[in-house]
């Protein structure tokens, strides 16, 4: 198993234990060739930044950066470390919250006090125990992805571009999160107003079974912009909305044959990955029920034109 895999294995390892800890202060993790980064908060305040530039020779000369909160004129801090990930986490959250025992992949073995810092470079390129997706049980099968998923990803991707949407797995615990882009139509005085971001997009992040789908339980739902995580207003009344609508209608999603779909997409047959069309009267009746346009068209999108779904979609939350 190549050093990057045990890399992306012992990143994801950080990644789960915080996704268990519903306190844990650090956030907005990012992996990107070969540097690994995430946020630390107080009270949803940020206040450092951490970067890790991880070498070729993996677990040494893991170079970590730190810095101040936004604004700040304090220089970065910079050290290297000889060990791998996990540990060096264990320490940092140690400082800053409290100490986490990440597990370290290949092992079986946690980032605790007991452990020799020595043991933590002992794994070979050629060794077959270190798997990257080893954040399961012993003896677990592996987790598939689902091809109906898998599809509806692609079909995304098809109509409105790679950007569009991004996911991440988690095999241990059967869960994946399908983060979609969504491009602002609001006007700058309306933006204002709502106290949303005109220039970034809103992403919609649906957490779901990563092997069931459509047959495991409905999408939880999380709605933020890049800049507005914590403190996004109309972020809770959208979630809000959009679980409702998900659970009224997750019954009702029939799959696609992977096979046949993934054969017109190749074909380059576009015949149902447009968006449907929106009715003038449609509109026009339920912006005369006092409506903003924005909201109005967002849920004709979502309900496929239907304007009586519509409405009632737009009514079910008291708070709007």
């Amino acid at each position: 198993m190549s050093r990057y895999s045990k890399m992306r294995a012992d990143i994801q390892a950080i990644i789960r234990a915080c996704d268990i800890d519903q306190d844990c202060p650090f956030k907005d993790f990012e992996f990107k060739d070969q540097s690994f980064s995430f946020n630390y908060y107080e009270d949803d305040t940020l206040l450092k930044y951490f970067t890790f530039n991880l070498s070729e020779d993996y677990p040494d000369h893991t170079v970590l950066t730190t810095c101040g909160q936004p604004g700040s004129h304090l220089p970065c801090e910079t050290k290297t470390y000889d060990r791998r990930l996990p540990v060096i986490f264990r320490d940092l959250s140690s400082v800053f919250y409290k100490k986490m025992m990440v597990s370290l992949p290949g092992t079986g073995q946690r980032s605790d006090d007991t452990m020799d810092d020595d043991s933590y470079n002992d794994i070979s390129d050629d060794d077959d125990e270190y798997d990257p997706e080893d954040a399961s049980d012993e003896g677990e099968e592996e987790m598939k992805m689902n091809p109906q998923l898998i599809h509806d990803i692609e079909r995304v991707k098809k109509s409105f571009g790679n950007e569009a949407v991004k996911y991440r797995a988690f095999q241990s615990i059967d869960d994946v999160e399908v983060s979609l882009h969504i491009e602002m139509i609001l006007g700058s005085e309306t933006a204002e107003a709502w106290k949303v971001v005109k220039d970034e997009p809103i992403i919609i992040r649906l957490h779901l079974s990563l092997s069931q789908y459509l047959e495991g339980p409905p999408a939880k739902v999380d709605v933020y912009q890049p800049s507005q995580k914590e403190k996004f207003g109309i972020g809770s009344q959208l979630c809000k909305i959009i679980e409702s609508f998900i659970n009224s209608n997750w019954t009702l999603a029939m799959p696609e044959k992977p096979d046949s779909a993934t054969e017109n997409i190749a074909s380059g047959d576009k015949s149902d990955s447009t968006p449907p069309a929106i009715s003038d009267d449609a509109l026009a009746q339920i912006l005369s029920m006092g409506f903003p346009m924005d909201l109005a068209q967002t849920a004709l999108i979502m309900t496929q034109g239907d304007t009586e779904r519509a409405v009632n979609l737009l009514v079910s939350d008291p708070d709007w």
